[in-house]
């Protein structure tokens, strides 16, 4: 599993799976990606800063992205 948080778009992206997705679908600010089969492949969390305070950010980031 990897999780990135992209600070110039404000988005956090935790990934399962490696691969093409197949589908994606989003309530909320909230991307799921689905690969062919059905299967979670990764969530994004659009504006993460404003559903996610600094120190959730903080904590769960381990991969940073300029």
């Amino acid at each position: 599993m990897k999780v990135r948080y992209d600070r110039d778009v404000d988005v956090v992206y935790i990934q399962f799976k490696e691969g093409p997705y197949d589908t994606s679908r989003e309530i909320d600010g909230i991307v799921m990606d689905y690969d062919k089969s059905g299967g979670v492949m990764g969530i994004e969390i659009l504006d993460a800063s404003k559903k996610l305070n600094k120190e959730a950010l903080s904590e769960m980031i381990f991969e940073v992205l300029a």
